[in-house]
């Protein structure tokens, strides 16, 4: 049990060489969906909400590391908006489309590897973002305590993850290994020396996917009032279905 979150299923653990491979070769998500135009459409509220949280959180900018970078789009977004950007992915086929993307950005390094095994020296970064992968890692205790030792000092750890409570479909070892709350996130970041956390509404990019109208309507209601409950609650709650996204800094 890694802060109060359990493997869905403990028996299927995979050892870090499946793992690898898994998401080298095996994964289905890297199909091309993953780089179409949909699959963009589909992240783009995700994506749009994450940056906004973190330019919030942090507005001075930097060195920026996502974790799970899949084809760069992420990495995209952040650098419009001043980041210099970096990025991790095990899929070959994504980490290819990223590493030749940013290949003429001055600076930008890409690497197909784990945020444990990446080689970075320590305190290299001013942000580190993880969205939707948090629930993927084999260990989140080694992926936040080596997210901590990565930052510099006041440096910030993004997460963003699916709750998995109301989303049953998301149940599906070895693609997702834990489920979280909110408070085991906390937890989770706290063990490895983060601090200052501040809830930000984290959009609903997973829910609207070939939405047919009446779900479409549903889901500007449900931003609306997640929106107002967000703010309400001082961003120390979120809707309990939708997705979740916690910054936390290291001091």
């Amino acid at each position: 049990m890694y802060g109060h979150a359990p493997f869905l299923n403990p028996k299927s653990q995979p050892n870090k060489r499946f793992y690898k491979k898994y998401y080298n070769e095996w994964n289905t998500f890297a199909s091309d969906y993953e780089i179409s135009s949909q699959h963009h459409g589909h992240r783009h509220d995700v994506f749009n909400r994450t940056i906004k949280a973190l330019n919030k959180y942090k507005p001075g900018k930097g060195s920026l590391l996502d974790v799970g970078a899949s084809d760069g789009t992420f990495l995209k977004i952040a650098y419009k908006y001043g980041w210099k950007v970096h990025g991790l992915e095990l899929n070959k086929t994504r980490y290819k489309k990223a590493k030749e993307y940013f290949s003429s950005y001055p600076g930008s390094i890409i690497k197909c590897a784990t945020i444990e095994d990446s080689g970075f020296k320590k305190s290299s970064f001013d942000a580190i973002v993880l969205i939707n992968v948090i629930e993927h890692v084999r260990n989140p205790i080694e992926t936040c305590d080596e997210a901590f030792k990565l930052l510099k000092p006041n440096g910030c750890l993004v997460i963003r993850w699916p709750n998995f409570k109301y989303r049953k479909s998301l149940h599906a070892a070895p693609e997702h290994l834990h489920s979280y709350t909110g408070k085991s996130i906390r937890l989770l970041m706290s063990n490895a020396g983060f601090s200052n956390f501040k809830e930000y509404w984290a959009g609903v990019g997973d829910f609207s996917n070939d939405a047919n109208l009446v779900k479409k309507i549903a889901i500007s209601f449900i931003k609306i009032i997640g929106k107002i409950y967000v703010k309400v609650t001082f961003g120390r709650h979120q809707i309990l279905f939708l997705s979740r996204l916690i910054i936390g800094q290291k001091n």
